[in-house]
C-alpha cells in the first residue's frame, strides 16, 4: 500500500487541522470580497443594490420608502449629460444618456441659462414627466389605498 492509502484509513487522518480550515476560510472570504470588489468597481450599480436595498427592506416604514424613492435619481443623474458631455461617453452609454429624462431637464435649463432653443428639450422633458406620472400615480394611489 502506498502513504496515501494508509494514512487514508486511519480515522480523522485524512481531514485538514483546525488552523488549516481557518486559513481555508480566510482565504476564500478575501478572495469572494476581492471579486465583489471588482465587480462595484465595473458595475456600480451593484453596489447601490446589494449595501442599500437590504438596509431598506430592514427599515419595508414610510419615511425610508420615500427615502428610497430618490436613491434612483443619483445613477441617472450620473448617466446624463448633467456633468459630462455625452460625446465623450461610450457608445452605448451615449444611447441611453441621450434618450432618458434627466438629460432632456438639463439640457431644457442649459437653454434657459444661455439663452439657446428651449422647444425640443423642453417638450420631451414635459413628455417624460407625463409618462411618469402616467405610470406611477395609479401605482401609488393603490399602494395608498391598501394601506388606509
Amino acid at each position: 500500500m502506498t502513504a496515501i492509502a494508509e494514512s487514508a484509513q486511519l480515522p480523522g487522518a485524512g481531514e485538514p487541522g483546525l488552523r488549516t480550515r481557518f486559513a481555508w476560510a480566510v482565504s476564500d472570504t478575501l478572495t469572494i470580497t476581492r471579486r465583489n470588489l471588482l465587480v462595484w468597481m465595473r458595475v456600480p450599480a451593484y453596489l447601490m443594490f446589494t449595501v442599500i436595498q437590504p438596509v431598506m427592506f430592514v427599515l419595508g416604514d414610510e419615511e425610508s420608502v420615500q427615502a428610497f424613492g430618490l436613491i434612483w435619481l443619483f445613477p441617472i443623474t450620473f448617466l446624463s449629460s448633467a456633468f459630462v458631455p455625452i460625446a465623450t461617453m461610450p457608445g452605448w452609454l451615449q444611447a441611453f444618456a441621450n434618450n432618458q429624462p434627466v438629460t432632456y431637464v438639463i439640457d431644457t435649463m442649459r437653454a434657459l441659462a444661455l439663452g439657446g432653443p428651449v422647444e425640443a428639450s423642453l417638450w420631451k422633458s414635459i413628455a417624460w414627466l407625463a409618462g411618469i406620472f402616467i405610470v406611477f400615480l395609479p401605482l401609488a394611489v393603490r399602494t395608498y389605498r391598501r394601506a388606509g
